[in-house]
C-alpha cells in the first residue's frame, strides 16, 4: 500500500512540473519517442538475427532455405613419391560423356587415400555417384576437394598469411635462396607464377639434388679451371712457399 501511495504522489508531482513548464513537457515527449524508436529497432533486431524465423533474404537469395550448408573438409595433404610412377586413380575420368574407369580404380583410390590421409567423405565410394537431385538433398553433403587453395603440390612454395605471399625456397649452390611473390593481383595468380617459377628453376638446374646426371657433368667442367687454381695454390701454401 506504502509503495502505491508512493507512485501516485510521484506521478501527480510530474504532471504539477509539466503543467508550469512547457519545455519540461516537450523533453518528456521526446524522451518517449526515443524509447519508443529504441524498442522497435532492437525488436527488428531480434528478429533479424533470429535462426527460426525465415526471412525475405532467405528466400530470395537462396535456392534451399531450408538445406543445411554443405561442410568443407580439409585435410592434410602429402606429395606423391617422386621417383615412382604415379597411381592409376589420376588417369580415370569418372564424369562427361566419354569416362574411363581403369581396372581397380576404387580399391587403388582407397589405398591412396590411406597413404595420403584425404578425406573421401562419409560414405564412400558412393559419394561418386552421378550428381542427381536424390544425393544433393541428403544432410551429410561433403563439399570435397582434392587440396585446399593455401597449399601448393610442389615442393618448396608455401603461403604465408600474415605477409599475404607466396614464398619459393630453394638451395643454389649451397646457398638458401628465397623469392616472394604477392597477392596484390589475385593470390591464386601468385601460386600459379610461384609453381612456375620453382618449376623453370628444376629445368634450368638451379636446384640442388634435383639436377640431372647432364647438368651435373655441365658444372664440373665449368669449376676445373677454378679447382686446378686452388690446388696448385694449397699446394704451394703446403709446401711453405707463401
Amino acid at each position: 500500500m506504502k509503495k502505491k501511495a508512493n507512485t501516485g504522489v510521484k506521478l501527480k508531482q510530474q504532471e504539477r512540473i509539466l503543467t508550469k513548464y512547457p519545455r519540461a513537457q516537450e523533453n518528456a515527449e521526446l524522451e518517449m519517442l526515443r524509447n519508443i524508436m529504441t524498442q522497435s529497432g532492437n525488436a527488428v533486431k531480434k528478429l533479424w538475427t533470429s535462426k527460426n524465423l525465415c526471412t525475405l533474404s532467405d528466400v530470395f537469395f537462396s535456392k534451399h532455405p531450408y538445406k543445411p550448408k554443405t561442410r568443407e573438409v580439409i585435410h592434410p595433404y602429402i606429395t606423391p613419391p617422386e621417383y615412382l610412377r604415379p597411381s592409376d586413380c589420376f588417369q580415370a575420368k569418372t564424369s562427361g560423356l566419354q569416362q574411363y574407369i581403369p581396372c581397380n580404380y576404387y580399391r587403388t583410390k582407397w589405398i591412396e587415400s590411406l597413404r595420403s590421409g584425404e578425406y573421401l567423405g562419409e560414405d564412400y565410394p558412393w559419394n561418386l555417384l552421378p550428381k542427381w537431385k536424390y544425393w544433393k538433398k541428403r544432410k551429410y553433403n561433403v563439399r570435397y576437394q582434392e587440396i585446399p587453395w593455401f597449399v601448393s603440390k610442389v615442393k618448396g612454395v608455401s603461403y604465408y598469411e600474415r605477409l599475404n605471399v607466396w614464398m619459393v625456397q630453394w638451395v643454389e649452390n649451397g646457398v638458401h635462396r628465397i623469392r616472394r611473390f604477392r597477392c596484390a593481383f589475385g593470390i591464386l595468380q601468385a601460386k600459379l607464377a610461384a609453381e612456375q617459377f620453382r618449376r623453370n628453376l628444376e629445368e634450368s638446374g638451379r636446384v640442388d639434388n634435383r639436377k640431372s646426371e647432364r647438368q651435373i657433368r655441365m658444372d664440373y667442367i665449368q669449376k676445373k679451371d677454378e679447382r686446378i687454381l686452388r690446388k696448385k695454390k694449397y699446394s704451394k701454401i703446403s709446401k711453405g712457399q707463401f
